[in-house]
C-alpha cells in the first residue's frame, strides 16, 4: 500500500461528483481509488477491479491529466515572489518616519549598499525616528565600520 505524506493535490470538480452520484458505493471506491493512483502515483486498484470503472474514469481522464501537468508545470517553475528593488524612492515611502531628500548622486551613499541600509533602518526603526536621512546614512556607515574595525 501506498502512503502519501507530502501535501499535493487537484481540483474535484462538480462533474466528478455526479459520476459518483450515478455509482454503486463499491464502484465509487474503486474510481476514487483509481483516481488517485493516476493523479498520486500508486497501485492500489488492480486491473481487474478498474475494468469495472474504466467507461468512467476515461471520462474524466482527460481534465485530469490537464490538472496533473499545471501541478508539474507550477511545481518546474518554483517561482518566488519578485522582490522589489531596493532604492531610495523605496526606503523614503517604506520609512516615513525618515525626514529630508537625499539624492542619489550624494556623495554621502558613495560605497552604501542600499538592500543593508534598508536592512538597518528596518532593523534600527526606534532609534531613528524622526532623524533626516543623510543622518542615517552616517549612522548606517558607522555601524559597518564598527563591524568590520578589529577589536
Amino acid at each position: 500500500m501506498t502512503w502519501f505524506c507530502n501535501e499535493r493535490r487537484f481540483a474535484f470538480r462538480s462533474i466528478y461528483a455526479n459520476i459518483f452520484f450515478c455509482l454503486k458505493d463499491a464502484d465509487a471506491g474503486i474510481l476514487i481509488k483509481q483516481i488517485c493512483d493516476y493523479m498520486f502515483g500508486g497501485s492500489l486498484v488492480t486491473a481487474e477491479e478498474s475494468k469495472s470503472v474504466k467507461s468512467y474514469f476515461s471520462a474524466i481522464k482527460i481534465p485530469l491529466s490537464k490538472s496533473k501537468a499545471q501541478s508539474e508545470r507550477a511545481k518546474k517553475s518554483n517561482k518566488k515572489p519578485i522582490n522589489e528593488p531596493v532604492t531610495l524612492d523605496k526606503i523614503r515611502s517604506d520609512f516615513p518616519f525618515i525626514t529630508g531628500y537625499l539624492r542619489a548622486e550624494n556623495s554621502v551613499l558613495e560605497g552604501v549598499n542600499l538592500n543593508e541600509l534598508y536592512a538597518y533602518i528596518k532593523d534600527k526603526q526606534s532609534e531613528i525616528q524622526g532623524q533626516n536621512m543623510y543622518s542615517v546614512v552616517l549612522k548606517f556607515k558607522e555601524h559597518c565600520n564598527a563591524e568590520v574595525a578589529p577589536n
